[in-house]
């Protein structure tokens, strides 16, 4: 009962964002099952999109299409974002916990979710003439998620609009950051790998 109205709230999170993310942290209305069933949701929708929409609107080849890249994409975006949320809210007075971000991030993503369908269908009739309502419509579909974001931040840490915008920018930045940071650990272990290994091919040939 207490996840099927967690999952139904996201519905007045969309519609009344400041209140519902108000709610969603003083009186805990989100669960972590209903985030996570969200964001199962926003990876099969997203997959639908991407392998059936009509041709004038598919961005690469789906015979290179791989739901499990799409799988660790998504959700290393949600962990890299959450991360680095939490790391700079932390020291910038930020009241959310890690938790909250993670369920209130999903919350944000409910509009990308849903919309992903209709979208799929119109790609699918409309001609190329007609191509601009398209647009428009997802235009208004990311703008919508990111100020669901912007709320959400906002009213979990007990941030006002501007330190929001200015905290959502900074969390960009530190995802980037993030991931320079990994690129060149894993490069890094690779090196070191490439080089036990063959000190290791010497010391085998030499005995």
């Amino acid at each position: 009962m207490r996840l099927r109205n967690s999952l139904t709230y996201a519905f007045h999170v969309m519609i009344h964002p400041f209140d519902g993310f108000w709610r969603l942290k003083n009186e805990k209305r989100g669960t972590l099952g209903a985030a996570l069933i969200i964001y199962a949701v926003l990876f099969l929708t997203t997959v639908l999109r991407l392998t059936t929409s009509g041709f004038l609107f598919q961005s690469g080849n789906i015979k290179r299409f791989s739901a499990v890249t799409l799988l660790f994409a998504l959700a290393g975006a949600v962990c890299l974002y959450c991360v680095a949320n939490w790391s700079l809210t932390t020291l910038m007075d930020g009241e959310g916990k890690f938790s909250e971000i993670f369920i209130a991030t999903a919350y944000s993503l409910v509009p990308l979710a849903l919309a992903n369908l209709p979208l799929t269908f119109f790609s699918r009739v409309i001609t190329i003439q007609e191509s601009a309502f398209y647009t428009f419509f997802n235009t208004v579909i990311i703008l919508w998620t990111v100020f669901l974001l912007l709320s959400g931040c906002m009213c979990i840490h007990d941030y006002s609009m501007t330190k929001t915008v200015f905290v959502e920018l900074l969390t960009v930045f530190a995802m980037l950051v993030i991931i320079i940071l990994l690129v060149l650990f894993f490069n890094l272990l690779q090196q070191v790998w490439i080089f036990l290994l063959s000190i290791w091919k010497e010391l085998t040939f030499r005995l």
